[in-house]
């Protein structure tokens, strides 16, 4: 049962030679849902092995996010990749039960992004400071656990 996996597996995707691909030179665009902003907006730089990114939304002063990240290592091919970047970040929500304060949270860590084609999913380990209030967080609760699910096009 086990050896059946990986045996479905390479039924269901291309040859072995159309998957070692190289990466490319390129931009890219797309969405995600989940860190900084809930549903964020994709911009990425691919240059080889390496990439920088940003990702964010704003929708007014009472939720806004955005994040960076730059390419330490990457794997695969241009279909399927693994990465790990380097990442920084800062998102603002305002509190529901107190109009007046602004929960937020700056943060720096570190992303392992995980790419089918144009899907993704990148978990961060985040270490940061904010005044995150009323919602069981408190200043000094580090490591913070963040993600994005997403997919991106070429452009």
């Amino acid at each position: 049962m086990f050896l059946m996996v990986p045996s479905i597996f390479a039924l269901l995707t291309r040859s072995a030679a159309a998957e070692e691909e190289p990466f490319k030179r390129g931009h890219q665009l797309g969405l995600s849902a989940g860190t900084p902003a809930g549903l964020n907006v994709e911009y990425a730089y691919e240059f080889g092995r390496r990439a920088v990114y940003v990702s964010g939304g704003f929708y007014g002063t009472d939720f806004y996010g955005v994040q960076a990240g730059v390419t330490l290592e990457r794997s695969g091919s241009q279909r399927k990749a693994l990465s790990l970047n380097l990442v920084g970040g800062h998102f603002s929500v305002e509190d529901d039960t107190d109009n007046s304060q602004q929960d937020t949270w700056s943060y720096g860590g570190v992303e392992v992004h995980l790419r089918y084609r144009r899907i993704f999913l990148a978990p961060v380990i985040s270490f940061g400071d904010g005044s995150v209030n009323n919602s069981g967080w408190r200043n000094d609760n580090n490591p913070v656990l963040l993600a994005r699910l997403g997919f991106t096009w070429p452009l």
